[in-house]
This record gives structure tokens, C-alpha cells and sequence, in this order.
């Protein structure tokens, strides 16, 4: 199915900036997983 190999890419791109912004900006984002 297209529309689970899109959430997935999603959930991928979504995960690797959370990751990139909170390593750039760990003061402004303190919740972390």
C-alpha cells in the first residue's frame, strides 16, 4: 500500500528533524523520548 509507505516515510522524516532540531536547540526543547 502507497499510504503506509508514505506514514512511514513521514514518521521517518519527523523523527530524524525532532532529532537534528534537539541536538541544535536542546535549551528550547527540553521534553525529550
Amino acid at each position: 500500500m502507497a499510504l503506509a509507505i508514505v506514514s512511514i516515510m513521514l514518521l521517518g522524516m519527523g523523527v530524524y528533524l525532532s532529532f537534528k532540531v534537539s541536538n541544535h536547540r536542546d535549551d528550547k526543547f527540553p521534553m525529550k523520548p
